[in-house]
């Protein structure tokens, strides 16, 4: 047993080995074969492309050698067929050819090449030259490009630069752009404004196959936002809605407010609050920044703006929202710069304004359809209460002898419209001029407002105050502000001060516009050329404003357009020819160029001027300046058509161009250039 064992493990061993040993031979064989004369390699086609089947040894042959211990003569005679040179297959096995048969030596290894082969220069065309660019392994990749753009868009500020990586040097080192390398330059483009551009890279990322998101569709609608035409912004915003519902892609509660804050900026309110009500349909949670959204919608409808954010300030409330610094600053600019629309709908002010339970009770006092319980309850009203110190009244002196005794008190009898739940009891109608004035008195006076945003628990910063301030616009409310800003420990800066100089000028008060100056030096706050622009507002004669000019020299700066804009516009209002050809001449010797609005004011003041020596000629009233230039044969008149016409052809005109052609690469010149989009 124990000899058979031994026998059959020998048997193997020396089978393992003969297989070994002819693997070994097989390889020295196939290298010596293929090897030509001289040392050089001979491939032949037809042994790469024979099968592996017909290149391996007979399963029957393979069998027979391991089975014997076989030498090497023997193993030589059991290797395949070979091919050899010129395509002859030749076995081992089989005789070699006689000496004298011609065409099977190997020939030197110059006659191997034929001489009808020729190779081709290297015309270095643009596919080799995007074969050896492919092929460097050392050039940029796309995250070094990523950590290029970054770089430039969020460090150096440098959207030209950065757009610059994406259209010319990725181009130039063949690297395919990834949605990270759209997502930061389409974000950067948002910030700025830049509609076009975004919209051109938001198309290059989806012809190149990648999905839509998001991030991407919230970005263009934040550049329709920040577009300075917003026609334009309104256009490109409505399309991109109406693509994204013909896609059936469904926003989140990022994009909906983007959606919305775009539409409102861009004046388009109605879209706005449809999208709002979209939001509700789908649950999702309405949050401060969406009524900030909708408040700057109202800005944009100069009409009746004030109307519908007073109303979206009341369902705000209603909602139990707490307003917040934003919110109020945007209230305040909304009844500066909107209008109230059809005092017809001006009664719905006080309807919002109420509690549910007491809006009934006010529609139907309102209407006049008041039922007898009601018309009770009035009466009841009116006599003050069987607890009340307010003596009997009449039905038509109660509101007149209530605010009396309510301002005797120290209660202000005026509802603000701010508050969580204004007492409008007292109140029968809303009539009042459409004016920024009018519509403060709504919100409340300056105490008011203050103690309504301390229960909300907002603090005014110096923004709000300067909004109050432009929106109120009277002495009274400016010393209330500064009072209430000294209170606060708020500091005037010189933005607040410039400020106060231009609500100054609006209201007329010139002379205390001018002073300002020494105000500002006893609060030890410096000017800037902006402050000199609005004192320009305030100069009325020629000695104000040299005095201007001369104070700019001495403080170091030079005038500026819209500083001689300033003096020239008082000039013509005043008719004053001789301070009009002055400041001409001054903005002539100072190089400073004249824009569009500049030029119209000139063209109108000529054309006005005309028209009033034409009156005068035919015997109508003019003013006073324009009959002292006809006593004196109108000699200013004529200096000035000179002199305007010498300077229509001497001054640079600086036209206002689109902001965002700072920001074209090179490719977008190129493609201008030949009138491609």
């Amino acid at each position: 047993m124990f000899g058979s064992l031994l026998k059959t493990s020998v048997t193997a061993a020396a089978r393992c080995h003969c297989k070994l040993k002819q693997q070994l031979i097989v390889k020295s064989q196939l290298l010596a074969v293929h090897r030509g004369v001289g040392g050089a390699m001979v491939f032949d086609a037809n042994w790469f492309s024979s099968s592996r089947k017909e290149r391996k040894l007979p399963r029957a042959r393979q069998k027979a050698v391991n089975a014997e211990n076989v030498d090497e003569e023997d193993t030589f005679d059991s290797l395949p067929p070979i091919m050899g040179r010129q395509g002859a297959v030749t076995a081992a096995s089989e005789e070699q050819p006689d000496a004298d048969t011609f065409g099977t030596l190997s020939s030197e290894w110059n006659e191997k090449i034929s001489p009808a082969f020729n190779f081709a220069a290297d015309d270095r065309d643009e596919q080799d030259k995007h074969e050896e660019k492919v092929a460097d392994t050392f050039r940029p990749g796309k995250l070094s490009f990523q950590r290029k753009i970054e770089d430039l868009v969020f460090n150096k500020k440098d959207l030209r630069a950065a757009l610059e990586v994406l259209d010319v040097e990725m181009r130039e080192e063949l690297v395919q752009p990834e949605h990270i390398h759209y997502r930061i330059l389409i974000h950067a483009c948002a910030e700025a404004g830049h509609v076009k551009k975004a919209f051109k890279l938001h198309k290059e990322r989806r012809d190149r196959g990648f999905r839509p998101s998001p991030a991407i569709y919230t970005d263009l609608f934040f550049a329709c936002t920040n577009h300075h035409d917003r026609g334009y912004g309104l256009l490109k915003a409505t399309r991109l809605l109406n693509s994204i519902r013909e896609s059936h892609f469904n926003p989140n509660r990022v994009l909906y407010n983007s959606m919305v804050q775009a539409f409102g900026r861009c004046g388009d309110l109605t879209t706005a609050l449809n999208l709002v009500d979209e939001m509700s349909k789908f649950k999702f949670p309405l949050t401060n920044e969406s009524y900030s959204f909708l408040l700057q919608g109202c800005l944009s409808d100069k009409t009746s703006g004030f109307r519908h954010a007073i109303i979206i300030w009341r369902n705000m409330r209603r909602k139990g929202f707490v307003p917040n610094a934003f919110n109020y600053n945007l209230i305040f600019r909304v009844a500066k710069e909107c209008g109230i629309g059809d005092p017809k709908l001006l009664q719905d002010l006080l309807l919002e304004s109420v509690r549910k339970d007491d809006r009934n009770y006010l529609e139907a006092r309102i209407t006049g359809n008041l039922s007898h319980q009601q018309k009770d309850e009035t009466n009841l009203l009116s006599q003050g209460g069987s607890d009340s110190n307010v003596p009997a009244l009449k039905w038509w002196e109660m509101d007149i002898k209530q605010m009396e005794m309510m301002e005797e008190s120290g209660v202000s009898p005026k509802p603000s419209l701010l508050e969580p739940h204004p007492s409008l009891m007292q109140v029968l109608e809303l009539k009042l001029n459409d004016t920024a004035k009018d519509r403060m008195m709504l919100l409340g006076d300056v105490k008011q407002i203050i103690d309504c945003m301390k229960s909300d628990g907002v603090d005014p910063d110096i923004r709000t105050f300067s909004i109050l301030l432009t929106a109120m616009n009277t002495s009274e409310a400016e010393a209330a502000i500064l009072s209430a800003m000294e209170e606060a420990k708020l500091q005037p800066d010189t933005a607040f001060y410039n400020q106060i100089i231009k609500s100054r000028f609006y209201r007329g008060d010139l002379a205390a516009g001018i002073n300002s100056l020494v105000e500002m030096n006893e609060h030890g706050v410096t000017p800037d050329i902006l402050t000199f622009g609005c004192i320009a507002l305030c100069c009325n004669t020629r000695k104000e404003g040299l005095d201007l000019l001369r104070s700019i020299h001495e403080f170091g700066a030079r005038p500026n357009r819209e500083i001689m804009s300033s003096l020239i516009t008082g000039a013509m209002r005043k008719l004053h020819l001789a301070n009009v050809i002055l400041y001409l001449e001054i903005m002539e010797n100072e190089g400073i160029t004249a824009d569009k609005r500049l030029i119209a004011k000139m063209e109108n003041f000529n054309s006005t001027y005309r028209k009033l020596i034409w009156d005068k000629d035919h015997g109508r009233k003019v003013p006073y300046l324009v009959n002292q230039e006809s006593k004196d044969n109108y000699t200013n008149w004529r200096k000035f058509e000179k002199k305007y016409k010498t300077w229509l052809e001497g001054v640079s005109f600086d036209d206002v161009e689109d902001p965002t052609l700072q920001y074209r690469t090179t490719r977008d010149i190129q493609r201008a250039e030949k009138g491609l989009r």
